[in-house]
């Protein structure tokens, strides 16, 4: 209901602020080979996604479960984010994301015009999601919302620690903010559902151990 107000102020007031610290982080590519592993292992995903790979791996080395487990339940946790979130949701729910900046009809940025709409009601354009992205029809709900707090909930609870993961992942959330553009609602969703897959994933495999 309060989507365009949150949103606008977001856009103008919060998001502006981001721009103070991009230059002073790197996420340089670790893998360097051709464009695929460019695009993949650079940025903050791609350190995520070698960061519990890595956990993992000194978890076998060492003989440590607990890091062990963390890499496993992450890796499946990040999975049915991507399956439940990107492929299914995505695509039922067919929401546009907003137009940026919201009440600039002038086109001053890359993101004003179609599908980047005016309306936070623009739903049901229906469409199927590829492994890849696309703006059409998107929005709802932030996939990066959903996987950066599915990897907080399961590392939380792995390592009954709950500061250091979720600052960590919403620190992580807010580098390059105004490159997520989403609907506030779309945000909120996404770190509701990523927060409930976690605790799923974690109950399900201590219930089956």
């Amino acid at each position: 209901a309060t989507d365009y107000q949150t949103t606008k102020y977001f856009q103008e007031n919060i998001e502006p602020l981001d721009r103070y610290i991009t230059p002073f982080i790197s996420f340089p590519s670790i893998l360097n080979q051709n464009s695929f592993l460019r695009k993949a292992t650079g940025g903050p995903d791609g350190y995520i996604y070698f960061g519990f790979t890595a956990m993992y791996g000194a978890g076998l080395l060492t003989g440590n479960e607990k890091l062990q487990e963390a890499g496993i339940l992450t890796t499946k946790a990040v999975m049915e984010s991507y399956v439940v979130s990107h492929l299914l949701l995505k695509s039922m729910v067919g929401r546009h994301r907003p137009q940026r900046v919201l009440g600039d009809f002038g086109g001053s940025t890359r993101e004003s015009s179609f599908p980047f709409v005016e309306s936070p009601l623009d739903f049901f354009n229906w469409h199927i999601n590829g492994l890849g992205s696309s703006a059409y029809g998107t929005g709802f709900p932030s996939y990066h919302a959903t996987m950066y707090y599915t990897i907080a909930s399961v590392t939380s609870q792995v390592f009954d620690n709950y500061w250091i993961p979720y600052t960590t992942m919403t620190l992580l959330w807010c580098y390059n903010i105004e490159g997520h553009n989403h609907w506030i609602s779309e945000v909120v969703s996404g770190i509701v559902i990523g927060e409930f897959i976690g605790r799923v994933v974690y109950e399900n495999y201590h219930q089956q151990r």
